[in-house]
C-alpha cells in the first residue's frame, strides 16, 4: 500500500519503503517511543507501555528483546525480526514462548533485581518517574506484577517489518483455538521515507473482533472473614494461624489503624497510625498465592516524627536476627520492601512478625 502525502499547495507525492537496517534499529523504534504500539486496537482500555527493558537476559534472545510494563502491571514480551531474517516465520513462535516459559513463576523480587541490575533502579521507583496518574496504586501495581509472573499472564507481541502469511496464521490460529493465560500478536512496522519524512504505519495482527480485556487488576472491598478465608485456601494452617494471629494483636490495639483493601482476586491487611485525618499506612499483609504471602514495609512517610531512625532500626533488627540482608540506602530509597513469608522457617516467621510488631508500637509512641 502506497503511503502518500502532500505540503500545502503541492501535489501529492509517495513516500518510498524501505529496509531497517537491522533487528536493532527496528527494537529502538519501539523501544525510544512507545506510542507506536497501537495498544488501544486490542482495547480502548489499555494503557501505554511506560518501562521498557532490553537485554532482559532471556534465553537465546541475543539483544533483540525487549520486556516492557504498563501501569496497571500489565507485562509485554516483544520480539523483534526482519522479513530477510527465515525465523520470522516459525521459529520465532517458538522463541517467544521460551521467553513466557522464562518469566512464568519468577518472584517479584528476583524479577524487580534483574530490573535493578539494567537500570540501577527499581520498577517502582521507574514507573513513578513516568506516569502522573494521581489515581495510581503502588499496591495493586505490585499485586498484578507478582499474580502475571506466577500465572504467566503475558501480552505477546512478535514485531516485524513485514507480515507474512506463515506467522499471521500461527497468530490467528493459537488465538482462536483456546482460553489461555497469554495473548500472541503480531505487529507489522513498515518503513517509510521521502522528502524529509520518515513514517511508520504500525498494524496489529491476532486481535479478535470481540475482544474485551480487562485491566490488569481490579479494586473490591474485603472484609475480614473474606481475607481469611482466601488465606487458608492459599498456605498453610501455620503462616494462616500467624498471620490470624497478629492481626488480632494489632485490631485490639489502641495505638493502630487497621483495615482491608485489595483487589479482585488479592487482598491486604494494612496496619498504620493515624496522623490529623490521614490514615498511613506501615505496612501490609497480603494474600496473594501460597508462594507469595507476603508482607510490604512501606517506605516512611517525613511526616511521622524520627521515622527514617525508626525505619532503619527495624531492618537492622531483621538483618541481626532473621538473616535478613539489605542495603539500608537502597531500603530507604523504594516505596515498599517486600518479605515472602515461605523464604523463611517457622521460628523465623514469628521472630519478623515479633519483630514488626514492636516496630508499629515505637512509631505510634513517637506520634
Amino acid at each position: 500500500m502506497p503511503i502518500l502525502f502532500r505540503n500545502k499547495n503541492k501535489k501529492w507525492g509517495k513516500l518510498a519503503k524501505i529496509s531497517y537496517k537491522n533487528e536493532a534499529q527496528l527494537q529502538n523504534e519501539i523501544y525510544n517511543d512507545p506510542s507506536i504500539l497501537p495498544l488501544r486496537d486490542i482495547d480502548v482500555s489499555r494503557k501505554e507501555i511506560c518501562v521498557f527493558l532490553k537485554e532482559f537476559g532471556l534465553p537465546g534472545s541475543g539483544n533483540s528483546d525487549i520486556i516492557g510494563l504498563d501501569p496497571e502491571g500489565r507485562i509485554y514480551i516483544i520480539e523483534t525480526k526482519l522479513a530477510t531474517n527465515a525465523e520470522a516465520k516459525r521459529e520465532v513462535i517458538g522463541q517467544i514462548f521460551e521467553y513466557a516459559g522464562f518469566l512464568w513463576k519468577m518472584s517479584f523480587e528476583e524479577f524487580d533485581q534483574k530490573v535493578s541490575k539494567i537500570t540501577s533502579d527499581h520498577l517502582v521507583n521507574l514507573i513513578k518517574k513516568r506516569i502522573k496518574d494521581k489515581d495510581w496504586s503502588e499496591e495493586q501495581f505490585l499485586s498484578a506484577v507478582s499474580t502475571n509472573l506466577e500465572k504467566g499472564n503475558f501480552s505477546l507481541i512478535v514485531a516485524v517489518d513485514q507480515m507474512n502469511e506463515p506467522l499471521k496464521r500461527i497468530v490467528d490460529y493459537i488465538n482462536l483455538s483456546g482460553s489461555f493465560h497469554f495473548e500472541l500478536f503480531a505487529l507489522e512496522i513498515p518503513y517509510f521515507t521521502g522528502q524529509g519524512l520518515e513514517v511508520l504505519t504500525p498494524r496489529l495482527y491476532g486481535v479478535k473482533p470481540s475482544q474485551k480485556t480487562k485491566t490488569a487488576y481490579g479494586s473490591k472491598d474485603w472484609t475480614e472473614k473474606e481475607y481469611f478465608k482466601v488465606l487458608r485456601d492459599r498456605t498453610n494452617e501455620e503462616i494462616h494461624n500467624l498471620i490470624k494471629n497478629f492481626y488480632n494483636k494489632v485490631k485490639t490495639s489502641k495505638n493502630f489503624e487497621v483495615w482491608f483493601s485489595g483487589g479482585e482476586k488479592e487482598g491486604y491487611i494494612k496496619v498504620g497510625v493515624k496522623k490529623g485525618n490521614e490514615k498511613i499506612a506501615l505496612l501490609s499483609l497480603a494474600n496473594v498465592s501460597a508462594s507469595l504471602i507476603w508482607i510490604e514495609i512501606k517506605a516512611p512517610k517525613k511526616s511521622l516524627k524520627n521515622i527514617d531512625n525508626l525505619h532503619k532500626e527495624l531492618f537492622n533488627e531483621l538483618s541481626e536476627k532473621v538473616d535478613l540482608s539489605y542495603d539500608y540506602s537502597e531500603i530507604s530509597s523504594l516505596y515498599s520492601k517486600t518479605i515472602r513469608l515461605a523464604d523463611f522457617i517457622q521460628e523465623q516467621r514469628k521472630m519478623i512478625l515479633e519483630i514488626l510488631y514492636n516496630y508499629l508500637n515505637r512509631v505510634a509512641k513517637e506520634n
